[in-house]
């Protein structure tokens, strides 16, 4: 699955074809998984150290197929769930320096719960307000027709 082949050889790639899609179920699959691990191991909800373990397994097999900066939203959780908001928020931070364009708003909220964790609520007021300002379809209905 992760063998590069010949680009000139129309059986190889369309085996490649095949392959890829199957890897990118794959990663899909631990992707969600690493996720669902990372949601339950939140640390505000203490979570037992069994868990962690089970969310450190799934973080690595990720991280065997794709690279973790394609996928900083499980990193940042993986951090954030092992005590470390700082370096969660710089695999955000790093994650949206790349993007070309706005980042999404979940990509920009993200980082406010990072914020707050590391005690920078004034930072975490003004991330906020930025999102409030550049996502104003956010805006109730009165308000996002003018």
């Amino acid at each position: 699955l992760g063998v590069a082949s010949d680009p000139e050889d129309p059986a190889a790639m369309k085996g490649k074809e095949a392959t890829d899609k199957t890897k990118a179920a794959l990663v899909a699959a631990l992707k969600a998984k690493a996720k669902a691990l990372a949601h339950l191991a939140r640390p505000e909800a203490a979570p037992p150290e069994d868990l962690l373990q089970d969310l450190d397994a799934a973080v690595r097999d990720l991280e065997r197929w794709e690279p973790a900066a394609s996928h900083y939203e499980v990193s940042a959780a993986w951090h954030a769930a092992r005590g470390r908001p700082g370096l969660a928020l710089r695999a955000v931070d790093d994650a949206l320096a790349k993007e070309k364009g706005q980042p999404s708003r979940e990509a920009a909220q993200i980082r406010v719960p990072l914020l707050r964790a590391l005690g920078w609520e004034h930072l975490a007021r003004r991330a906020e307000l930025l999102i409030a300002r550049d996502y104003p379809d956010a805006y109730p209905p009165t308000f996002s027709a003018l």
